[in-house]
């Protein structure tokens, strides 16, 4: 337990413990988001009042293998992003995405051209029915 707060008095208003240190009254305040569990966090966070209450208990770090899949996920969702700026965006925002794709290799311009020439087929498909 690494003790982060403490009252005069001596009481723990926060500390940063591992679930294994974790009370059954802060084990039944753990609340994790969706697609969390326990087994992806290194420790938690526990706050108390000046009082000794319980104010809540929430995961603080993750482990390495899970924030590995959150970057990769980011970074991910980041490639999307950049992609839809490239394609629809305009001014600072288009800039800065195509100098994003630059920098990793991506032929911003062949990307574009793929895309209006699917545009094209889309539109001729649409125009013949």
């Amino acid at each position: 337990m690494k003790i982060k707060q403490q009252t005069k008095s001596g009481i723990i208003t926060e500390a940063i413990k591992t679930y294994d240190e974790l009370a059954e009254d802060e084990v039944q305040s753990l609340v994790f988001a969706f697609g969390d569990s326990q087994e992806d966090f290194v420790d938690y966070q526990v706050r108390r009042n000046g009082k000794g209450v319980l104010l809540g208990v929430r995961p603080n770090n993750y482990t390495e293998e899970k924030s590995q899949r959150v970057r990769e996920d980011g970074d991910a969702a980041q490639r999307y992003m950049d992609a839809m700026a490239v394609l629809y965006g305009h001014g600072e925002v288009k800039a800065a995405a195509e100098q994003r794709m630059s920098d990793k290799g991506v032929d911003v311009d062949a990307v574009e051209k793929a895309e209006r020439q699917r545009a094209e087929q889309s539109r001729q498909m649409i125009e013949g029915m």
